[in-house]
């Protein structure tokens, strides 16, 4: 005898396979939730098919996956003197008798818990009682990076945890966030519990995976706009493993202002405009991404001043890894950016232009002007590469590692490239000539994250470049945050940013900050 607490059916074949179920004996069957329309993943049902055998003295359960299984937290299995940890989306075999089943992000205590009674040779598969969350954080240009926040619950403002976006250039994933439904606030990593700016919300339903978008300012951190843009999910099947999105917009903007109080007399062109295509290909352990990403923004005041950019940006970025077993697999990556049109400095007033070499002496004099040149068209353009091994380890509950090794490097070609290097001691405007740089050595990315109790966390991001032809002088880029939950009203956060590049800056750049934030309902 055994039960099936929830069968699933999206094709003829499952509808055959449905009610087959129902005409055996003891075989429960419910209705497909609209929850499982929302995953990534296959429908209950189809992940759970293969079953293993069954021995005397052996259950089998099975917790469906909303997503790939690698980027949801591992699951807890107790009872008395027993503790095991297993995957989602795949045939967990235990001994028979009661067991208490923990879901979710973050310490234990917090996580949603099932009580599941498993009978001799039974085979069970858990509907999902909990809720689905995956943030992509993106910066202005619409490219995914680490970007840190934090999640509280609502309105009892419970702190869930610290996220971080993921650079899928470089091969890292979005982690999956299972948490009970509900309403919950989304802060600019170290914002007020009573924010009333950097924060946003995001209801939760039971069963349902919602796929979020969340913009930060790649500087400060603020939030600079969230939601949820992808309605439907896009995954990709055995019949179907690419996936392809094209996105393209644009504005124009024009103005004419005659003998208006405050403002100068004339006319102004505003253009924008982009066009954004990804392409994915997963199938096998396989994994191909391409992104295509070209965004202009400038304006020009008529007729005679020269287009000013804002924004000029065209990128490319690709990678391939295949995995090889769960934690492991190699890479290779590679990416390219330059910027289309010419780069203008606006001056305050008309002045001569000096222009210096590398070395900082005299090369060149232009006749006053207002606005400067400082890059031709298409420059300057830079080269992204790298291969090598990439490891995504959770020895235990309370510690998770995804890290990266291998051969990198990176080629600046500046094409004529000037940086304002003005001295306040001269008449003159001066531009320095920006010299190629080539770097390459060993790369290494790590990301760890420490729950050492449902009151503390620590997450810890390094991205290093030791160039081969100079190992003394490493490109570190380090970031560490901190978050203590002191009270049910308050927390304490630590965050720090430490910048070792010499091409950047002969001294280290350290940035830290500690914020202590209460909260007290008084009525």
């Amino acid at each position: 005898m055994w039960h099936l607490d929830h069968v699933v059916s999206t094709s003829p074949l499952g509808a055959v396979f449905a009610i087959a179920l129902l005409i055996a004996p003891s075989v429960g069957a419910q209705a497909l939730p609209e929850g499982e329309a929302t995953w990534t993943r296959p429908p209950a049902a189809e992940q759970s098919a293969a079953r293993p055998a069954l021995g005397e003295g052996q259950a089998a359960l099975f917790v469906p996956a909303m997503t790939d299984p690698s980027s949801e937290p591992a699951l807890l299995l107790r009872r008395t003197g027993e503790t095991r940890e297993a995957r989602s989306g795949a045939w967990v075999v235990v001994a028979p008798g009661a067991w208490e089943l923990l879901v979710g992000t973050g310490a234990p205590a917090t996580r949603t818990r099932v009580t599941v009674e498993l009978a001799e040779r039974e085979y069970r598969v858990i509907e999902p009682t909990w809720a689905g969350l995956r943030v992509e954080v993106l910066n202005e240009r619409s490219t995914a990076f680490r970007g840190a926040y934090e999640v509280l619950r609502l309105p009892e403002r419970i702190y869930v945890g610290r996220g971080l976006g993921a650079k899928v250039s470089d091969g890292e994933t979005v982690d999956t966030w299972l948490v009970p439904p509900g309403l919950y606030l989304v802060l600019s990593a170290g914002e007020s519990y009573q924010a009333r700016r950097n924060f946003a919300t995001v209801l939760l339903r039971k069963g349902e995976l919602v796929r979020w978008t969340l913009v930060l300012d790649e500087d400060s951190g603020d939030v600079l706009g969230a939601g949820q843009l992808e309605v439907e999910a896009q995954a990709t099947t055995a019949d179907d493993p690419w996936s392809f999105d094209l996105v393209f917009g644009g504005s124009v903007g024009f103005a004419r202002t005659d003998a208006v109080l405050g403002k100068s007399d004339g006319m102004s062109l505003d253009l924008a405009g982009f066009i954004e295509s990804v392409n994915r290909y997963q199938a096998d352990n396989h994994l191909v991404y391409l992104r295509l990403y070209l965004e202009e923004e400038g304006s020009v005041d008529l007729p005679d001043d020269p287009y000013l950019r804002a924004t000029d940006e065209l990128r490319l970025e690709s990678l391939y890894m295949y995995r090889v077993v769960g934690w492991f697999g190699p890479y290779v990556r590679f990416a390219a950016a330059a910027s289309l049109v010419p780069g203008v400095e606006e001056l305050d007033e008309e002045r001569e232009v000096v222009r210096l070499d590398e070395a900082g002496d005299e090369r060149a004099r232009e006749p006053p002007t207002k606005f400067a040149e400082v890059s031709p068209a298409f420059a300057p353009i830079e080269l992204r590469f790298g291969t090598g091994g990439r490891f995504d380890v959770a020895p235990v509950h309370w510690f998770e590692l995804n890290s990266r090794v291998g051969i990198g490097g990176r080629q600046l070609f500046a094409l004529g490239l000037h940086r304002p290097a003005d001295r306040p001691d001269t008449p003159a405007f001066e531009l320095q000539r920006v010299a190629d740089v080539t770097q390459v050595g060993v790369e290494l990315s790590l990301v760890a994250r420490l729950n050492v109790t449902r009151y503390a966390q620590l997450d810890l991001e390094v991205d290093l470049l030791e160039p081969f032809d100079d190992p003394t002088h490493p490109v570190i880029d380090l970031r560490a945050g901190l978050a203590i939950r002191l009270a049910s009203f308050a927390s304490l956060s630590y965050t720090l940013r430490v910048i070792d590049d010499v091409t950047i800056s002969e001294v280290t750049q350290l940035d830290q900050s500690v914020l202590l934030r209460f909260s007290w309902k008084v009525l």
